[in-house]
This record gives C-alpha cells, structure tokens and sequence, in this order.
C-alpha cells in the first residue's frame, strides 16, 4: 500500500512536487500552478476590481466555509458540480456552478488566487415552491429549503465590471455592472442558460425548457444597459418549440441551436429561418461556436460539425459525448469536452488525458453530470475547462491539469477513526483517504480491493469492508479475504471479525440477512423482500436492520420486527445501546421528507419533517448532540428538543457521519465529498 500526499489544502507546509517540474507556491492565500502562469510578454493587469459579496481569501478556510461552519476537505475547494466558465481577456477565470456557487481565480507571478462572491437574493428551492404554491404555501413543510441555492447554469463575463449568469431551469438571471448585482425573474417563454454577447455587448437570452409549447415559436430577450440596469426588449422570434440550447453571432447573422435537429440563422436582421441540419433530423445540438469576425465555426451534436459557407456540413467524429465546445480566435484548435477532453487541429479529435489524474476511470462520473460541463479560453495555450464533483482543469499548451488535483471522484463507503486524532474514509473504488484533526492534509492509500461499498470499523479495532461477494477483514496484520460469501453484500458490521451480520440481495432479489460466526456464513430468514438499508450493531452484540419499510432487531440468531410503516425508509442507524437507538431516513406518505426516529428501549419517538429531502447519515455525540444528513446535502442538527436545517456547503449526497467528542464533525458522500465542521467554525446561535 502506498502513500501519497495530497496537496496540504488549508496549510503552508510544502508538498511533494513531480521531478521535473518547478515547486508550487504554498502561501496560503494562493495556489501556484506552472500551468496557469502568466505570459512575461503579457501587459500590466488593469487595476483589480473588487465585486460587491466577494470574499477573497486570506486562509483557505475563510471562503469556503459554509454558514454552519463545513467546509470541503476533499476536493478542494468546494464539492459542488462547475457548470460553465468564463476566461476574461487580463487573464481571469469566472466559474459558476450549482447551489449559487460563483467562483472567481486571478493569475500573478503565477499564483492563483481564489475568491467565492454571494450573489444577494439569489433565488432558493424555498422561493420556488412559495411561487408554485401560492397561498397554499406552508414554509413549514419544508425545513431547509431556504438554505438550497438555484444553480448557476451558465456564465458570460466581458469583464470584472461586465458579468452575467443563467440562475436555475430558465428562472432568472443575475448581472453584475462594477456596483451593483441585480437579480431578476424572466419570463418562462425567454429565459434559459442560451447566452450571447453581442459586438454592442448586448446580452441575448434563450433556451428555456417549455418555451413556445403552444405558439409554436418563442421570443429571444435582448438585454443592454441602460442608466446601469440591464432593460430588456423583445428579440426576433425563433420558429420552433424545441428547446435552445446556444446562440451565436458572426457578423450581422445571428445562429440559434438546440434540441431536436433545432438549427436557424437570422440573417443580417431577417427573422429566423431554419437551416438544414447535418446528419440525423432528430439529433439534439448541444452547443454553438462562432468566430465573430471571421467565417470559422462549429456546431456539436453526437460529433462535431465545421461550418463550410452558410451549412454545418463537414463532420468530425468525436469517440465520446459532449456538451461544450470552444474554439481558438480563427477556429483553431477547437475543445469538445463532456465525458472527456477531445481537441482537435484538423479532421479528428483526439482525447486528451489529465495528466497526474487520480480520479476514476469511469468516463460517466453520474448519472446528471458530466466530467466536464464547460469549457472556455484566450488562447491556444490558455484553456480552462469546470465539471462535475467540483472539477477544475487548465490547458497551457503542453498538458491538461488539475491546479486543485484529487484523489478520487468516486463515492465515499464509509468514514472510521483510527485513532484519538485521526480517521479514514474509505472510497467507492478501493482507495483510504486518510486526514488528522490537527490539519486538513490528506493522504490516500491503496487497497488490494478495486470496489468497495461498505467500511466498518469492529469494536475489536479491525475493519471489515465489503463489495457483494468480495468482504474483507483489515487487522494489525493486513487484508484477508472471507470465504464463502453466499450473495451480494451491501452493508456489514458486527463486534469482531468472526462475529458479523450482512445485508443485501441474491439473484437481483432484495431482503437477504446473513451471520458470519465460526467461520462460516448462515442465512437469516426475514420473510419479507423488501429493500434494506443499513446494519449496525449494540455493544451488547444485538443486531438492528433498517430497511424499506421495516425495522428489525435481533433476538441472538434471528430476527424480530421492531416497527413495519407502508411510508417510511430506515436508512441509518446509530446505536448507543440495546435501548437507545436513533434511526435517520424518510418519509414518503407525501411527497418526501427526512425522518428520524428515536428507540427509547419500549417504543418509537418520530421526528417528522427534519430535512426537505431523505435522510442517509445519522451520528450521535457522547452528550446526546445528535446530526443528520442526506440527499442533495441537506443537513439538520438536533438541540434536544428539535431539528434545526443547517448548510452543509455541498448539494452533493452525504451518506457518513463521523462526530469527535470534541464537537468536529467528518461528513463523507457522493463524488469523494469529504467534509469538516469544527466548533470554532459555527453561525452565530448554532452552538
């Protein structure tokens, strides 16, 4: 097993650095990259331009830290997905992405230093379901929700003083003038993440889904400023109901595609026509470059189209999907990017490899986000490209590179202390990520299992970790695989590494409970097949299984059903003991809503509506503190009498929990987010 240092996220101290290559700048309130260095030939930046809501970091945690006090360990520096990026000409990088995250990166001397800027009134799931609801509307039915932040889906940045942001499905848009941020709602048959500067720098908006269903055409805004507020008027009308997804100028034309074969020019003034479409009339166009000046351009589908005269007609094959494309001044090279990064100087494009890359080998990193969402650049040498799990990436003409490199994207399985001062947390494709409470540093090593997804720590200090038929005890004298795994683990845990209990399905068929004891493996018979969740075991050695539905507890070698409910999900367990267990998960008679409830030794307590999503993590402290966590990152905190929502920082799912006695909270989740929350890091009245 080898250990590799990652690089010290919140510390001065130097880490190691390839042979070969010069050693990063490690002052804390910047992070130097040889790939994102400035030219020498460049001119002085202009003045820097403060933005109303920034903060610009002077220790890394200062930014990027959520209102609760959590802050990323991993990746660095928020686990959020990036969905668009804009490179302005001095050289800056404008990247906005989910739960209203807008980040801001300046290059000097080769340093890249980071600022995350609030937007004021940016709109949350709160404000959507009040609108949707209208006098119906009950806040209270929806703890938290006014913590979860739109997303930015879209980016365009001319300059400091010049930027402007697609929020959410086609909802609103935020812009910035160089004093004031101005948020406002757009109308559902304009609105959308299809942006476009013109040469006047006018701003054009479209794209959003469900424009035109019933005229059959949808209207473009143009928006430009005027008194320093941005004022729209209406835009030629778009001929179709398809939804667009880009729009680009070159000359006096101006190009709109999207969905479905959706491809039109507006020429020189004239309404939109469409345009015959390359390939099949069914594909979905994803993006649209156009060289303003010139007579380059490129439209991406299923492959990427070069634009020959007044047609898309040359294609160039792509060996993946993507979703964003951008070309060099003259149309040369062009980046195609989504599950990978493919460029191109010719007739083919070539993928290209992240250099150092650490990250799973999978080209689909989930099911709702790709590797690289969005792509943007100066220069040939100078291209910057954002994804998901909080992705970053830099071309400078020699290689692709993480400037904020990680370990993994894969999920983590399990968060465990292995000692006083100490944890791991395990990851979805065999990895330990390992960290102290005295620094945020993390390390990785390998183990001999290349999946993983359950990691428990015994009471007799070993580990037992498991995927389907491949579990694993990890002792003082390494890894040994068990025999003789009769179906498919999902969860193990027990007191000792010959004293187990399993979960998990056979022949694609839920419900299965098993006993290791004596070596061997034994079927425990529930009766039901339904789904289940979790396992965890008392000090005593009683056993409790939380599934769908249903909640279990053992009486020595079986099984007694402590509760059945037609509308909740126990999804994780937290036993103090035999007579005080806490079970966090959902509850799904109406709609969805986090659920906990509370074993008191002679019955359930029920805590209805802790968290607007389902509940996945529960972790209870030494004096009863008691905090939840679950899908899209929503989290509450337990004060001894109720739940209050708190702000996790990440939209990412959490499904671990680990609580210190000194009050540090290590939450672990989807796409390798590791979070820590410390006491001396809270909002005000929290604590």
């Amino acid at each position: 097993m080898r250990a590799v240092p990652l690089l010290a996220l919140a510390s001065c101290a130097p880490a190691a650095v390839p042979a070969g290559e010069p050693p990063l700048d490690r002052t804390a309130s910047a992070v130097a990259t040889p790939s994102a260095s400035a030219s020498a030939s460049e001119p002085p930046a202009p003045p820097r331009v403060a933005v109303a809501g920034e903060c610009r970091a002077t220790e890394r945690k200062d930014c990027f830290t959520s209102a609760d006090g959590f802050r990323a360990l991993h990746p660095w520096p928020l686990a959020v997905a990036l969905n668009d990026v804009a490179v302005l000409p001095n050289g800056e990088v404008w990247i906005a992405g989910e739960s209203g995250t807008l980040i801001r990166i300046e290059r000097t001397a080769g340093r890249l230093e980071l600022s995350t800027i609030e937007v004021p009134k940016t709109p949350t799931l709160l404000d959507t379901v009040r609108e949707i609801d209208g006098r119906s509307f009950d806040p209270a039915q929806w703890p938290g929700a006014g913590l979860m932040k739109s997303d930015f889906d879209a980016i365009s940045a001319a300059s400091a003083t010049d930027v402007w942001i697609a929020i959410g499905e086609g909802n609103a848009f935020a812009h910035w003038n160089g004093t004031t941020w101005t948020v406002q709602d757009m109308p559902s048959f304009a609105g959308g993440d299809a942006l476009m500067r013109d040469e006047r720098g006018r701003m054009w908006l479209g794209g959003a889904l469900g424009a035109g269903l019933f005229s059959g055409s949808q209207e473009l805004l143009v928006y430009e400023s005027k008194d320093g507020r941005p004022t729209p008027s209406k835009g030629p009308k778009v001929p179709t109901k398809k939804r667009l997804r880009a729009l680009a100028k070159q000359g006096d034309d101006v190009w709109a595609a999207g969905f479905d074969g959706a491809l039109f020019r507006a020429k020189e003034g004239a309404p939109f026509q469409a345009v015959p479409v390359p390939g099949d009339l069914r594909e979905s166009f994803w993006d649209l470059w156009l060289d303003p000046t010139g007579s380059a351009g490129y439209l991406l589908g299923d492959s990427v189209y070069r634009k020959r005269g007044d047609k898309f007609d040359e294609k160039l094959e792509l060996r993946g999907t993507a979703y964003d494309l951008w070309a060099a001044p003259g149309g040369t090279p062009v980046w195609a990017v989504g599950f990978w990064a493919y460029r191109s100087e010719g007739e083919a494009f070539t993928q290209i490899p992240i250099r150092d890359y650490r990250g799973s080998s999978d080209s689909v990193v989930s099911l709702l986000e790709s590797r690289f969402q969005g792509v943007d650049g100066r220069s040939a040498d100078d291209v910057w490209m954002v994804g998901a799990m909080g992705g970053i990436y830099h071309y400078d003409g020699v290689a692709l590179r993480e400037p904020f490199p990680r370990q993994t994207d894969d999920d983590i399985v399990g968060i465990e202390w292995t000692s006083d001062r100490t944890f791991v947390a395990a990851t979805g494709d065999g990895k330990l990520l390992s960290g102290s409470l005295d620094s945020d540093e993390i390390t990785f090593e390998l183990t001999p299992m290349k999946d993983m997804r359950s990691f428990r720590k015994l009471p007799s200090g070993d580990v037992v970790a498991a995927y389907c038929s491949d579990v694993q005890i990890r002792s003082a004298a390494g890894w040994r695989a068990l025999k003789g795994v009769p179906g498919c683990v999902r969860r193990v845990a027990g007191r000792g590494p010959d004293d187990l209990w399993a979960i998990g399905t056979k022949d694609l068929d839920d419900g299965y409970v098993w006993r290791f004891k004596n070596g061997k493996w034994t079927r425990v018979v529930t009766g039901l097949d339904k789904e289940l969740y979790d396992v965890a075991v008392a000090p005593d050695g009683t056993a409790w299984i939380g599934g769908d539905g249903v909640l279990f507890r053992s009486s020595g070698d079986s099984l007694a059903v402590v509760a059945r409910h037609e509308y909740d999900e126990y999804r994780a367990l937290a036993v103090r003991s035999a007579d005080d267990v806490w079970i966090a998960g959902d509850s799904n008679e109406i709609g969805s809503a986090g659920l906990v409830v509370h074993w008191t030794g002679k019955k359930l307590e029920r805590f209805e509506r802790v968290a607007g999503n389902f509940l996945d993590a529960i972790a209870v402290g030494p004096s009863g503190e008691i905090w939840v966590a679950g899908l899209g990152g929503v989290g509450a905190r337990f004060d001894g009498s109720k739940f209050a929502p708190v702000a996790t920082g990440t939209d990412k799912g959490l499904d671990h929990l680990l609580l210190h006695p000194s009050g540090t909270l290590l939450a672990g989740g989807d796409g390798a987010t590791l979070l820590r929350r410390d006491t001396s890091m809270r909002r005000a009245g929290l604590d």
